[in-house]
Formats: C-alpha cells, structure tokens, sequence
C-alpha cells in the first residue's frame, strides 16, 4: 500500500494509489474464470480484498484457501499482521507500520436499534465514517473496509453470520464507491450527505454491522518503536521486537535491555526499559536520532520508582 500523509509519524489511511476501482474490477473479474478467488464462494472475503488490491497474488491467496481456510475467515487483524510481516522484507526506508481502526458505530447491548433518536445518531456515525475514510483518499486510490458484527450479539440473536465483511472503498472523480470482490458486486457509489432509511435497515438490522474497520499505516523509526515498546500493549511491543532484531540486532541483543533479546516476547518490565533508555538513540531511517518522549505510563512508573527509592533513604 502507498501511504499518503505527510507527516512522518502519524497515522493515515493505508490505500493503494493510482488505482482506478472501475478498471482494476474489469482486470479482476477479467483475470478468475470465478470472477472470484477460487473456492471462496461462502468465506473468504479478506482473501479476495487483500488480493484485489494486489498484497497478495492470487496464486498465493488460492493457495491458501486450499490448504483450508479458518470458518470464520479472514479476520482484519490477519490482514494488518499479513501486512506488517511483509514489511520486514522491505528496504528499510519504505518500512511501514500498520494498524486495525474502527469506527465503533453502536453498543449492541444498550440500544433499541428502532428507536427514532438513536436512529439518527446512528446514520451520523456512519456518514462521519464515510466522510473521512473519503477525505483521506485521494482519487484513483483505493482502500479496505470491514463492515464489523458482535459474535457474541449473533449467539443471542441465533443468527449464523460471519463475524464482518471485507470489501473495497475506492474514489473515483470525488465520489466514493464500494465494491466486492468475493460477492461479485460490481462498484455503486456511496452517498456522502445522507444515510437513507433502507441503507440503514441494511447495514444495522439486515447484516447486523456494528462498526467499520479500516486500516491505518505510518512510517517506522526507531521513536516509533520506543512507542510501540512502552504502550503496555504486548502484541506492539512483539512486532516492534521483531522490528529491531531485523533492523537493529545490535540494540535488540544488548545485554539488559531485551533479555539479550528474548524476554520482549514474553513481555517487559518498563521500570527496568527505563534504566537503559540512553543506549536507545537510534537511526533507522537515516533521519536525525532522538529520543522518544515516555508515555504516560512508563513516567508514572519510573516517577513511582523514584518516589519509593527516596522514602527508602529517608526512613533511614
């Protein structure tokens, strides 16, 4: 995927640039005597998106569904580790990070669905969706959305659907449209200054969407890392691991900081990260080092630290 914001460090929409949804439908379609991913006939959307938009071959992704695919899927968290595993292949310049972002449209359990007000609330929810996933493409350029059901709501419900659907936003002449790959629906444009009342019986009671994911991309530097590391959050704190014994096995195998460059992948103690900060000044990208401001937690921690280091030596 092409990522589009000029700020180094914040996240944008991932999409794929100079991509024409009307043409690369006709070459997809073209392409699979299926006019889909073979054998993906009931599931399978993830596959046939990530291949729609070309990070995947179709080769591979076919594959892939005849090795046998999960019942539910292709979830949109194996589409962003598909995309994050493929970065550790690229040059170190073009090496992106990308993330799972949803749109939370409803609570399932708090709402009645078929109530006026919340109603509204609900089709201005969807529309500022819509809106900017829309003011972050530019034209010809192309996107994933997965339309998000609660598994837990379809077990009480008793309705068998898939747990969300994959399919493709793109912009074309400054409308958006949507298309779908494995359901062979061919691109219809997507209203922006309303939702209609058939379009959200549709989405919310029909098909039982609950949010739209999409999935969100930044460039990687060694800041970026840091962040990843002290978020708390264990699978960033892995990838970013993996990132740096790729990039950087002189920082990842330094004795104190990781383990020698094991225990990351069990999790780390950031009080102790904290004591071997300085070593951390790195340059992955060539860009000038600096030093990755603490998060919150990881202050709080270290301030806590201190705090029992001093009542220590004055209870003395």
């Amino acid at each position: 995927m092409r990522y589009i914001s000029v700020r180094n460090r914040d996240y944008a929409l991932a999409v794929r640039k100079d991509y024409p949804l009307d043409k690369i439908w006709t070459k997809w379609q073209n392409a699979l005597p299926d006019k889909r991913l073979k054998g993906t006939e009931k599931i399978g959307c993830g596959l046939n998106a990530l291949a729609f938009m070309s990070e995947i071959s179709i080769t591979k992704a076919e594959n892939i569904v005849e090795a046998g695919m999960p019942p539910i899927g292709t979830s949109i968290e194996d589409m962003v580790d598909w995309l994050n595993n493929k970065q550790q292949n690229l040059p170190t310049e073009k090496t992106l990070y990308f993330e799972k972002y949803t749109y939370q449209l409803i609570d399932p359990g708090s709402v009645d669905l078929n109530d006026l007000m919340m109603m509204g609330e609900i089709k201005h929810r969807i529309l500022h969706a819509y809106n900017e996933i829309f003011s972050q493409m530019t034209n010809d350029s192309i996107t994933i959305i997965k339309y998000e059901r609660d598994p837990e709501e379809l077990i009480r419900l008793g309705v068998v659907l898939a747990p969300g659907h994959s399919v493709i936003l793109g912009r074309q002449n400054n409308n958006l449209y949507t298309a779908d790959p494995q359901g062979l629906s061919p691109p219809r444009k997507i209203k922006l200054d309303g939702i209609s009342d058939s379009a959200y019986n549709s989405l919310i009671l029909e098909q039982h969407y609950r949010g739209f994911s999409v999935i969100r991309a930044r460039h990687i530097d060694c800041a970026v890392l840091i962040d990843l590391i002290l978020s708390n959050n264990i699978p960033d704190a892995v990838l970013a691991a993996q990132f740096l014994k790729n990039r950087r096995s002189d920082i990842y195998n330094s004795p104190g900081i990781f383990g020698g460059g094991g225990s990351m992948e069990k999790g780390i103690d950031i009080t102790e990260y904290l004591k071997y900060m300085p070593p951390l000044f790195c340059n992955i990208n060539s860009t000038t080092p600096s030093l990755a401001r603490p998060s919150r937690r990881s202050v709080s921690l270290a301030h806590s630290s201190r705090r029992r280091k001093k009542s220590r030596e004055t209870s003395k």
